[in-house]
């Protein structure tokens, strides 16, 4: 869980000046409190709607509001959160999730 000693040990050597997660697991956590106690900004990119996951398992739907309380939680701590589109930046906005900017994923052909 979290970050291992190689991890860690690899960030103080390279000394990030911003920091990126993708994922709001133990790691991302972990992450973001390595990036706190230094002061270093964090950005996330949001890929999964991890609450809605709860949907489709009816033993773990009461769990989907605890779901999004950790992630509300989590992105205030992340000085920005990166969705796809404006429609997930929509629905993150009406969840609380704050300071979102729309990152569009894919190939620019023009």
């Amino acid at each position: 869980w979290g970050l291992g000693g190689t991890a860690r040990a690899a960030l103080e050597q390279f000394r990030p000046t911003v920091l990126h997660v993708a994922v709001p697991d133990a790691m991302g956590v972990a992450a973001q409190r390595w990036a706190a106690r230094r002061r270093t900004p964090l950005l996330c990119s949001h890929h999964t709607r991890w609450a809605s996951y709860l949907d489709y398992y009816p033993p773990l739907r009461p769990f989907a509001s605890l779901a999004w309380l950790h992630l509300r939680r989590f992105h205030a701590r992340c000085a920005a959160t990166l969705p796809p589109s404006q429609g997930a930046a929509n629905e993150l906005a009406a969840r609380g999730i704050p300071r979102l900017v729309v990152w569009p994923r894919g190939v620019d052909v023009a």
